[in-house]
């Protein structure tokens, strides 16, 4: 095998460079990292964690505002059902007489209502059974038009009568 030629390899230490027939060769670049670059990778994984936190803390800060403007809309309206329930059940307890009370919580709302209906009770008895003061004629309803006589309410002939007039107005336009 004289033809044939030999090679000589070495094994090569980390920092070292191979040498094959005389050719240098230099290690994988990509294989290892030069250190400044490994630091600079840190650095940028470290602010990118770091602005991920922030903008999750804005965001959870932005959340909380919500979920308290919240928790205050269904307290009022909480508070809201409670005063209508009472005056439903209560006629007295009015829009004035409710904002006196000063309760926020729906039960002391309603515990305070119910003690102001048992102090003011409506009383039956206080309101007048006289009818109210009439103020005139009122205006005829569908169901009644006609008196007895088959006139109309507040007129001075009857229906027929009036149909003969139509009929008399009719005939002259005609006739024009």
């Amino acid at each position: 095998m004289p033809n044939e030629q030999t090679a000589e390899v070495e094994k090569p230490e980390p920092q070292q460079t191979a040498t094959v027939e005389g050719t240098k060769v230099e290690p994988d670049p990509a294989s290892k990292p030069e250190p400044e670059q490994e630091d600079s990778t840190a650095g940028d994984e470290l602010a990118k964690w770091k602005k991920f936190s922030r903008d999750n803390e804005k965001q959870s800060k932005a959340n909380y505002k919500l979920y308290e403007q919240s928790q205050k809309e269904l307290a009022e309206a909480n508070r809201r059902v409670s005063v209508l329930e009472l005056q439903r059940r209560h006629p007295q307890l009015t829009d004035d007489v409710m904002s006196l009370c000063s309760e926020t919580d729906p039960d002391k709302i309603t515990e305070w209502g119910e003690k102001y209906a048992q102090l003011n009770p409506i009383n039956a008895a206080a309101t007048p059974d006289t009818p109210p003061a009439d103020d005139g004629p009122s205006a005829p309803t569908f169901g009644d038009r006609r008196d007895d006589g088959g006139k109309y309410r507040g007129a001075t002939r009857t229906e027929e009568d009036g149909r003969k007039r139509a009929r008399e107005i009719i005939a002259r336009k005609r006739g024009k």
